[in-house]
């Protein structure tokens, strides 16, 4: 009796976990979407996603246009307990150019802040403040924003704003896609 409520217990554990561990996708993202730890005068939002959490692969943003994410996360004196936001972004078959901007900011002034940006596995060491830039993204893309990394201050608090940009296909391209049908159309009506 007792070992059959045991696995039952387990099996009950196990599923639970399996579902908290599912992925969170958000389709069709475009326009204001709020993380978490937004900033007063941050503009009204589209979307509000709640906090992203420790791993990139539980929430996927499928953008379908220009896009700006407002977050933020704290490390609270505590190497065990890191504070991390983790999301990915799809964004299919399209082209984007991204802008990551970060700060280290409590009560309204800049605070000491050592965090690190994981981009598809590659780490960039981030600042008291900056931006990075991507160009060219499609695709799947993962990121991990780690609020500290090296020395650690009592307790840092990094706000961050993203930007996705549709990258525009070249007129070039286009000129060149219409030349194409028109000579299909030409040859067909010859037929």
């Amino acid at each position: 009796m007792i070992r059959s409520l045991r696995v039952a217990l387990t099996a009950f554990v196990m599923a639970v976990a399996a579902f908290a561990a599912q992925a969170v996708t958000y389709s069709n993202i475009s326009g204001v979407v709020y993380e978490n730890e937004v900033e007063p005068g941050s503009p009204v939002a589209d979307h509000v996603l709640g906090d992203f959490g420790t791993n990139p692969n539980n929430h996927i943003l499928e953008i379908v246009g220009d896009t700006a994410i407002y977050g933020g996360l704290v490390h609270a004196n505590t190497a065990r307990n890191q504070y991390l936001d983790g999301w990915s972004m799809d964004f299919g078959a399209d082209r984007y150019n991204v802008a990551f901007a970060w700060r280290g900011l409590t009560g309204g002034s800049l605070q000491p802040f050592d965090g690190s940006l994981t981009v598809n596995g590659v780490r960039y060491d981030l600042g008291q403040s900056g931006v990075l830039g991507f160009r060219n993204l499609t695709g799947r893309v993962s990121f991990l924003f780690n609020p500290i990394h090296g020395a650690s201050t009592p307790r840092e608090h990094g706000r961050f704003t993203m930007t996705a940009t549709a990258v525009p296909i070249p007129a070039s391209i286009l000129l060149m896609m219409s030349g194409v049908v028109v000579l299909g159309w030409r040859r067909r009506a010859r037929a």
